[in-house]
């Protein structure tokens, strides 16, 4: 006989409220609080978001709904009904946003995607964060690795520096240029 696990989520019959079994609560919690944080940071920081106000844009209608939904999740760690929207939320951004996707916002998408399949699964939590911590591991060991080459320490072709520019843009202050002292010395600080 098989008794659920502490990490399980249990879904009610109704399917409309979500809520953690043992260590899951406080688990999930820490969880749903940062990942609304990394959603808000992705919005903020990104000058794609596009518009709502004047020149209406869908990304930037969708945008707008998912930073106010990752608010409300900052807010309400404990709802895990606004834990599924993100989940639901971050993929369809990253499909608005396409084809220019960051890195980050990809593997954001791939693990939106494994939460909403752990929610179908008994040990649902265990197996997500075994997923979850694999996938960061492999994406950043790739992305550490992509940076061992004499290209990234080239300011003029560095993406460290296009990346710097496009958080600078966001922000609303100057870029700095390819071939400034900053620029030189950014991929080294990287």
């Amino acid at each position: 006989m098989s008794t659920p696990s502490d990490y399980d989520i249990e879904i009610s019959g109704s399917m409309s409220r979500l809520r953690g079994t043992g260590r899951l609560g406080e688990s999930a919690d820490w969880f749903q609080r940062l990942w609304a944080i990394g959603v808000i940071a992705h919005i903020v920081g990104n000058p794609r978001i596009g518009q709502v106000v004047g020149d209406t844009t869908i990304l930037g209608v969708a945008s707008l709904v998912t930073g106010l939904l990752a608010v409300a999740a900052v807010l309400r760690p404990d709802d895990r009904r606004l834990l599924v929207g993100l989940v639901a939320a971050v993929p369809l951004l990253a499909w608005l946003e396409a084809p220019v996707l960051s890195n980050h916002w990809m593997l954001a998408t791939l693990i939106s995607i494994a939460l909403a399949v752990a929610f179908s699964l008994r040990r649902s939590w265990a197996w997500f964060a075994t997923t979850a911590r694999s996938m960061h591991l492999a994406f950043y060991f790739f992305a550490a690795f992509a940076k061992l080459n004499s290209d990234f320490f080239d300011a003029t072709v560095s993406c460290a520096v296009v990346f710097a520019n496009q958080t600078l843009e966001s922000a609303g202050l100057p870029i700095m240029s390819r071939d400034s002292a900053t620029a030189a010395l950014l991929p080294y600080l990287i």
